[in-house]
């Protein structure tokens, strides 16, 4: 899942960098959110998402360190379009999502 996390942050970072003229805190909306990811399973490309992110942007165009993210997916929205994939995903051996809810940015 690093490849997602890498997705994220970059279009998180060209999000900032677009609006970076504009306001300078943001709420992620959650209900028009999602956060895709592709990854390489037996040699193939597998893509999905995960719905609903959650969290919030500050940027300090003045001074850089000041600037953060918080940013958060429910992991039992992974969906990769096939339903026994996704539950398999769901176990202790992926995200285990019974002990690790959320992943957090």
């Amino acid at each position: 899942m690093k490849k997602s996390i890498v997705s994220f942050s970059a279009f998180i970072l060209l999000a900032i960098a677009a609006f970076a003229w504009a306001a300078t805190s943001w709420t992620i909306d959650s209900t028009n959110s999602k956060v895709n990811f592709t990854i390489v399973n037996m040699g193939m490309n597998v893509e999905g998402t995960f719905q609903n992110a959650t969290g919030s942007i500050n940027f300090d165009p003045s001074d850089l360190g000041n600037s953060s993210i918080n940013a958060s997916v429910k992991t039992e929205t992974v969906n990769t379009g096939i339903t026994m994939r996704d539950n398999h995903l769901k176990k202790y051996d992926y995200f285990d999502v019974a002990n690790f809810p959320e992943i957090t940015f």
